[in-house]
């Protein structure tokens, strides 16, 4: 079976989530199965991705690139969004479709979407939900992501599959003190820490999360906040900090590899996630599998993913954030008890279930159109 895997956004957001997302699976695809994959993005890149399969370069202009991807002759296309920008010349692909969906904030929260411009936020919606007539069928990342796609989008239940994320269970896992100990000095970490992961946006709930650490500050002053993500050290940020007085107790590291990535949720004292929007949240998923004791909020698509496992907190409710944390400080038997369960639910986001799964969907889609 012949996969064409639409790449465009690898190419844009090299280090989102959906991004690093599409590279594995891609990885894995060509690693475990006999699919013969064909990439399909519109100009050459230098990414080590696309050194492992099949590239195809095509138009960026509609209706010949609809032109070029039936050329290529694949049995399906995968998409890693619904490509709302190709209506109408959507209607001339003669290859079934499928788009994964990570995101909904344009659907279900607008005013925390930080990334599109001003004419995407006009025409997103609109455009998305013509486009999604033409899909064949969609791939939910989770539960809170299909009820977004059948109550919004009015997508049939019967064209949606949830299949939640995996990560790599060979990287992220309870790492050696050793190992911890030279990331801290990488990282210029000299003291015991809470982390938080993500990439900046109203949707991650910054000023919870300040205010959460300045309460915890008071009472325990030898513990900083680590912030591993792009895009914090910024203005807004920066005078919060200022504000509460946090300039030498909170440390920004900008993006980090995921190998250390896992060494700093193994060396934590706990992750802290207060978000305000969550479809999937891989930091809880990668914490869970370190060890981590995970507070997070108990919004959208989190009591999913992480069931019963970690402490949730009211997202706008700072004071219960902190007050979890230092639960998790004073009561070491609390903490063993969190990373044990949370260890045996992480177990479920693995690799080889998620390939199985997408596979079968492929499998799914192609037959219909044989």
């Amino acid at each position: 079976m012949r996969i064409g895997i639409f790449t465009h956004y690898i190419d844009k957001y090299p280090k989102s989530a959906p991004s690093l997302h599409q590279i594995d699976l891609i990885k894995k695809l060509v690693e475990k199965t006999n699919l013969e994959i064909v990439l399909i993005h519109h100009k050459k890149s230098d990414l080590p991705i696309y050194r492992l399969t099949e590239e195809a370069v095509i138009p960026k202009l509609p209706y010949l690139r609809e032109r070029e991807i039936n050329k290529l002759d694949p049995d399906v296309i995968h998409f890693n969004a619904i490509p709302w920008s190709w209506w109408p010349s959507i209607i001339r692909l003669s290859v079934p479709s499928i788009a994964t969906v990570h995101g909904t904030e344009h659907w279900d929260a607008p005013h925390l979407d930080d990334y599109s411009p001003p004419i995407a936020r006009i025409l997103k919606r609109p455009l998305e939900k013509q486009v999604a007539k033409y899909v064949i069928y969609f791939i939910a990342v989770s539960r809170y992501v299909k009820k977004v796609l059948s109550d919004k989008l009015k997508i049939p239940l019967k064209k949606i599959d949830v299949i939640y994320l995996p990560i790599d269970h060979n990287t992220f896992k309870p790492i050696d003190t050793e190992i911890i100990e030279k990331i801290k000095v990488k990282y210029k970490v000299k003291t015991k820490y809470i982390l938080h992961v993500s990439s900046y946006s109203r949707a991650k709930n910054p000023k919870v999360l300040l205010k959460s650490f300045y309460v915890i500050r008071k009472k325990i002053s030898n513990v900083i906040l680590v912030i591993a993500g792009l895009g914090w050290n910024n203005s807004f940020i920066n005078k919060l900090v200022r504000d509460l007085n946090l300039q030498d107790s909170v440390r920004m590291l900008d993006w980090v590899p995921k190998e250390d990535l896992a060494a700093l949720y193994s060396g934590a004292l706990a992750l802290l996630h207060p978000s305000l929007h969550e479809t999937f949240g891989f930091p809880i998923v990668e914490a869970m599998a370190c060890g981590c004791p995970v507070v997070a909020s108990d919004i959208m698509a989190i009591p999913e993913i992480a069931d019963d496992v970690i402490i949730f907190c009211d997202p706008y409710d700072y004071n219960c954030f902190a007050d979890a944390i230092l639960k998790i400080l004073s009561d070491p038997q609390t903490r063993e008890e969190i990373a044990k369960r949370e260890l045996e639910r992480a177990k479920l986001f693995n690799w080889d279930m998620h390939i199985d799964r997408v596979v079968n969907v492929y499998n799914k889609v192609a037959s219909k159109f044989r």
